[in-house]
């Protein structure tokens, strides 16, 4: 396997243990470097200082794994097999050497030696022997006892003694945590799987809902009909299932009573020596500020494991009433700790920060609102944790001081998110989202910390990674809010609230209604559409606004729009609406005079192919073409049998039907034009209101009444010769046009 040769290669020349020191090293010499270029960029000197301590972890627990074992491989140098825990612990150097030698800080030193601990407690409880255990006692005693006095100062000497020094140090989660709900459940779940699998592997009645429940999962996924029958069958792969699961099972059960039994060692271990953590028994702020400082800081830093460990160890402490440890004063030094800690942490350390924060405050959280649980903390208790002096304090007393930790720790964050350094603001974030459900539960300090994520959330932030943050911990926090998390918030102030967001939410539902109505009225049915235009094309020509097909605009160009007498005022709405609907009515005849068009182009297509055969069917001429008289000849027959426009001048068939096209289309305007036109003495001009220029010419035909330039209007009109066919721009025929000739 993969793995186990890179343990193998790790384990050979001591080369994992020279790593995992390598690393350690590279941590501590990474927040102290005299490089100026390091200096500037404090996000990649977190990243890099994450990024050792993680790695260093990994490599330790993957060299220190007992659940593989070495007696399968052979190798030359290695004849016995050994387990990983032994062979990492010879090569690694003594705790003493680490710390003295290699410029190892104390809590990282006492991290990588533990497996070594944990690999001798194990060994010596393999043996079930009594004198194992003492000796292992006595070897862990001496090594602690070399290192209490290199490690702490004098003043932390006669503060905090050696036994709770390497009691602190030497155990782990696994020692004093027995998280037995989750053993519980993963037990039931599994015990459920094996019945049912039993079940599914003996047939019969018990197994119907089994199999039934694996043919719909078959055809859910899309099976044909013998895979579905195929999912019903007991396989050798459900049996390899079954086996694996009744491994698990027993594996867990075994360690539940494993764990359970040497949980109960330990505390009992400890509570044979909580007489001797501290040297005097009187509590002193200054004894619990050096355990805080030389022990559990330093450690709830390293690992969410550690912060777990460094809760639940504290935990122990107040539980066994230990002499000389005052409760109160811990929490002082906590909430102190803490504010200095948002401003320095990288972001990992900032997440297990936020962890031990959280199983710390969350007992002190169920005392304040609990005031029975609270009474049984201090009742029948001869060395009870919540005193100030000699008296011990109410509960009355003990919100206030709860308060007060709130309010300092909430100043602190806030003060963190409005920030200008990034780490702040991320640090701050990432504590936050790990306590939203027990911090704040203060209503006040809630809306102060929405309020101080409104900037982080803008669009134009210059971090895109803490906008996303602060979007995600707003989310919650707003949740935490609503699920009644804010448990000092008060009960008229929740139903204001809910009161508020129930109208906005009505306003919201209303306003999304009356822009669908408004979205509707603009999209019309087209039916209805054209009985709009037919009720307007009768109130077209009431005597208010321009004619039933006039485009807007126009009766401004003939001067038509002038004060009607008896009216003071100039009509202003009432033609805007009838401008809108004559607009209206023009779409519809211009829709009418596509159809009218398409219809006279398909039979001047027919012309078109009928003079292309006549055509096709004549002589070659010199050039090799064939002659084209017929179609000559069918030209001037066209010519000669078509009308006679009003200036003279002949039209084809194909203009004759184009004419009977504009006749449909009922253009009063520019056929009043073109009376207008010719009125005026224009005769011999053919006024061509399908030019670009009839316009125009026809503004300067109104023009020439007004005192205007004739022969400027003769020049701009588009004059038609009788003796050829109308063409349009670009010199084509516009039957030629469209059958695509020039």
């Amino acid at each position: 396997y993969a793995s186990t040769k890179l343990r193998l290669v790790l384990q050979s020349h001591d080369m994992g243990a020279s790593l995992v020191i390598l690393l350690t090293q590279l941590r501590t010499k990474l927040l102290f470097s005299d490089s100026l270029v390091m200096a500037k960029n404090i996000k990649m000197i977190g990243n890099l200082h994450d990024t050792c301590q993680v790695v260093t972890q990994l490599l330790i627990e993957f060299m220190t794994d007992s659940t593989e074992e070495l007696a399968g491989i052979k190798s030359k140098d290695q004849e016995d097999a050994r387990k990983n825990s032994d062979i990492f612990c010879s090569s690694l150097p003594s705790l003493h050497d680490l710390y003295t030698e290699y410029g190892i800080n104390a809590s990282a030193a006492w991290m990588m030696y533990r497996p070594v601990l944990r690999c001798a407690s194990s060994s010596s409880n393999s043996s079930n022997d009594s004198s194992a255990m003492e000796t292992f006692t006595k070897n862990v005693q001496s090594i602690a006892e070399n290192c209490y006095s290199v490690m702490l100062s004098e003043n932390s000497r006669k503060l905090i003694t050696k036994d709770l020094f390497e009691m602190f140090n030497s155990h782990d989660l696994y020692d004093v945590y027995f998280p037995e709900a989750t053993y519980r459940s993963a037990i039931s779940r599994l015990e459920k799987d094996v019945e049912r699998r039993t079940q599914h592997q003996k047939g019969g009645s018990g197994a119907v809902a089994t199999r039934a429940t694996l043919a719909a999962a078959a055809a859910a996924a899309g099976g044909t009909r013998a895979e579905i029958e195929q999912a019903m069958v007991f396989t050798k792969s459900d049996e390899k299932a079954l086996e694996r699961a009744k491994s698990i099972l027993e594996t867990l059960s075994s360690d539940l009573l494993k764990q359970k039994k040497h949980c109960g060692q330990v505390r009992k271990n400890m509570g044979s020596k909580k007489g001797r953590f501290f040297p005097s028994k009187i509590s002193k702020k200054e004894a619990i500020g050096a355990f805080f400082a030389d022990c559990v800081y330093p450690r709830y830093m390293l690992s969410p494991e550690d912060a777990m460990y460094s809760a639940h160890f504290v935990k122990m402490l107040h539980e066994m009433e230990t002499p000389g440890f005052q409760t109160l004063d811990y929490m002082e030094w906590f909430v102190d700790s803490t504010i200095g800690a948002l401003y320095c942490v990288t972001e990992n350390e900032a997440g297990n920060l936020g962890i031990f924060f959280r199983e710390t405050w969350t007992f002190f959280c169920n005392l304040r609102f609990d005031k029975d649980l609270y009474k049984k903390e201090i009742t029948g208790k001869s060395l009870c944790c919540f005193k100030q002096g000699a008296e011990t304090v109410s509960h009355n007393s003990f919100c206030k001081l709860y308060g007060t930790w709130q309010d300092k720790l909430g100043d602190a964050l806030i003060g963190c998110l409005k920030s200008p350094e990034y780490m702040h603001t991320r640090a701050a974030l990432v504590t936050l989202s790990r306590i939203v459900q027990i911090y704040p539960t203060s209503s006040d300090i809630g809306e102060e910390l929405l309020a101080a994520l409104e900037p982080l959330q803008e669009e134009d932030s210059p971090f895109q990674d803490i906008k996303a943050m602060a979007q995600g911990y707003g989310t919650q926090l707003t949740r935490a809010r609503d699920e009644g998390f804010w448990k000092e918030e008060d009960q008229a102030a929740v139903e204001a609230r809910r009161e508020q967001q129930k109208a906005e939410q009505a306003q919201r539902v209303r306003l999304a209604e009356q822009r669908m109505k408004e979205m509707a009225d603009e999209v019309e049915d087209p039916e209805e559409k054209k009985n709009n235009a037919g009720e307007a094309s009768k109130n077209g020509s009431d005597g208010h606004g321009p004619t039933k097909n006039s485009p807007p605009g126009d009766n401004e160009r003939d001067g038509s729009n002038k004060e009607e007498p008896g009216r003071s005022e100039p009509r202003r709405s009432d033609d805007r609406r009838d401008n809108k609907q004559d607009r209206r009515n023009n779409e519809s005849s211009r829709h009418k005079d596509t159809n009218n068009r398409d219809g006279s182009r398909d039979r001047v297509s027919e012309e078109d192919n009928r003079r292309r055969n006549d055509r096709s069917r004549g002589s070659p001429d010199r050039t090799g073409n064939r002659s084209d008289g017929r179609w000559r000849e069918s030209t001037r027959s066209n010519l000669s049998s078509g009308d006679r426009d009003s200036t003279g001048n002949k039209r084809g068939r194909a203009d004759q039907d184009d004419n009977e096209g504009d006749e449909d289309r009922g253009d009063r305007l520019k056929r009043q034009r073109s009376e207008r036109s010719n009125q005026d003495g224009r005769s011999g001009v053919q006024f061509d209101s399908r030019r670009g220029g009839g316009d125009r010419g026809g503004e300067r035909g109104a023009d020439r009444g007004r005192g205007g330039s004739p022969s400027r209007a003769r020049n701009r009109s588009d004059g038609i010769s009788q003796s050829h066919p109308p063409r349009e721009r670009g010199g084509m025929r516009r039957s030629d046009r469209r059958s695509g000739r020039r």
